[in-house]
Formats: C-alpha cells, sequence, structure tokens
C-alpha cells in the first residue's frame, strides 16, 4: 500500500502492472528503432560522398538528415583516467548512438575535425572520391594494356626467356594426414602461381 498527497492508501502495483509497464516500454524503445532505421535509410538512399571530414562539410551533408529529425552533440568525458570525445547522434523518436574517441585539447581544430569525423561515421557519409564503375570491355583494354607493360619489362630485363616449370610435386600418401598438409601441388592449373 501507498499513501497519497491526501492520505489515501492505494494498493502497491503488482505483477501485472509491472509487467505491463515493462512491455510499454519495450514497445516504445522497438518503435524508436523502427523511426531511427527509417529515417538513418531514407538519408543514406540520398546521400553522396564528401571530399573531406571538415565540421562544414560534414554538416551540410547531414542537413537532409537534420530535416528527417536527427540531431548531434558532442562533450568531452573522463573515461578511465582519459578524457573522451563522445559524438552523440539522437533521432527524435528517441533512439540515440554514440561514437567515442580520444579527446583533443577542447574548441581546437582537432576537436572540430574529430568530431565532423565521428559524425560522418554514425550518419554512414562516405568520405573521399566515389568508386569508379569499370565496363567489361575497359577492364579487357586495361588487362592487355597490363600484360603488354609486364612482358616489355620483362623482356628488357632478361627476364623473358622462359624458364622450364617445375615438376609437380609427387603427390602425398594417402595414410600420412601431415604430409597433406605441407605439400602444395604447384603444378595445377587453377592454383594462383599458374595464372
Amino acid at each position: 500500500m501507498t499513501t497519497t498527497p491526501c492520505g489515501r492508501m492505494e494498493p502497491t502495483p503488482g505483477p501485472t502492472a509491472a509487467f505491463d509497464l515493462n512491455q510499454a516500454l519495450l514497445q516504445s524503445r522497438e518503435q524508436a528503432r523502427a523511426q531511427w532505421a527509417e529515417g538513418l535509410a531514407q538519408f543514406q538512399s540520398q546521400m553522396a560522398a564528401i571530399a573531406n571530414t571538415s565540421m562544414q562539410e560534414v554538416v551540410q551533408a547531414a542537413a537532409p538528415a537534420f530535416a528527417l529529425g536527427f540531431s548531434f552533440s558532442a562533450q568531452k568525458l573522463i573515461n578511465e583516467e582519459h578524457e573522451v570525445l563522445r559524438v552523440t547522434l539522437r533521432h527524435r523518436g528517441g533512439a540515440e548512438e554514440f561514437s567515442e574517441a580520444q579527446a583533443p585539447q577542447e574548441g581546437s581544430a582537432a576537436w572540430h575535425a574529430l568530431t565532423a569525423s565521428l559524425l560522418a561515421g554514425l550518419l554512414g557519409i562516405p568520405v573521399g572520391n566515389p568508386p569508379r564503375t569499370i565496363e567489361p570491355d575497359q577492364l579487357q583494354t586495361a588487362a592487355a594494356t597490363v600484360c603488354a607493360r609486364c612482358h616489355r619489362a620483362a623482356s628488357a630485363s632478361g627476364l623473358g626467356t622462359a624458364a622450364p616449370a617445375p615438376a609437380a610435386a609427387p603427390a602425398p600418401a594417402a595414410d600420412d594426414p601431415e604430409a597433406a598438409d605441407d605439400e602444395w601441388d604447384t603444378g595445377a592449373p587453377d592454383s594462383p602461381e599458374a595464372g
């Protein structure tokens, strides 16, 4: 029994009420995580790579995420006698994640650069040039060019003459398990050396 401010006695919530409260909290967390995931997926589907992790460039790239309900904070914490910079990314639905690194001088250029880098990581913003796609005909042309260069270099250095291929290693005895681990068949056409 608990006493209310008016002096009335009310029953203490029982196991059923605690279970219901716990279920409501779990459902709320799941809903917050779902909103987080949906917002982050929507942001990542339309973002582009940035050239570097300057604070200005990361914040500009993150602007669509902020419009979707995300926000961030950066703070210095003492963690096991070390100063740590923690960048926390939050969503208006209640979910949050953070990333930490050893803290540089607070307010310094290194502080801002590290904050931007951690924020870019939390949002999944790619940094650097986007990967180029290579068409199959470009791949064949590039391979032919590389092979021609290797052949010319080998000829110029005197390595162009073909040495006789080593004889294939004898197959290990079937009843000797250690020999099977130590021997290779270098004459196999699908081995890396054959290429």
